[in-house]
């Protein structure tokens, strides 16, 4: 049960980070190629932050994260604690079929100049609340520039 929770952690990660590079609004079916999960398929969409304004439990969480800004109008908001902002203008909203399961996932930018790409993945756990996790890419210019450019990347092992 462990690993099939891993493997779908990592596939959540991978699939909201690329998902997060794309500038339309879409709803998709994800099936997973990891054998142990070929049954399970994942619901994916871009969400406005007026939409995620309804979920109380996300602002909460925003809120304990960002406690100046939460989920406010500006589209990039400051976390002191972490150094860094959160796109919250839109985020990928990952969901399971019968709707136990989601996450939602917002591009981070750092202020100290790196150019790592690195999202923001709050994760609905089995307490009702959500996990918080910085998920850091380790990826060339050239694939950095692919991804912006809307050309696939392959991911594995890019995940540091």
């Amino acid at each position: 049960m462990k690993q099939k929770l891993k493997a779908t952690f990592f596939f959540t990660i991978l699939m909201s980070f690329i998902l997060s590079c794309d500038n339309e609004s879409q709803s998709d079916s994800l099936l997973s190629e990891d054998p142990d999960l070929k049954t399970t398929v994942y619901i994916t969409s871009k969400v406005s932050q007026k939409e995620m304004g309804q979920n109380t439990l996300l602002n909460s969480k925003l809120s304990d994260l960002m406690p100046d800004e939460g989920l406010g109008a500006n589209k990039l908001v400051f976390s002191d604690d972490n150094e860094f902002f959160i796109d919250t203008d839109d985020a990928i909203y990952l969901e399971s079929p019968d709707g136990s399961y989601h996450s939602y996932t917002f591009a981070v930018v750092r202020t100290n100049g790196l150019k790592t790409i690195e999202n923001l993945l709050l994760s609905l756990n089995s307490e009702n609340t959500y996990s918080t996790f910085i998920v850091s890419y380790s990826l060339t210019e050239i694939e950095k520039q692919n991804l912006l450019d809307g050309i696939d990347v392959d991911l594995t092992d890019k995940v540091a």
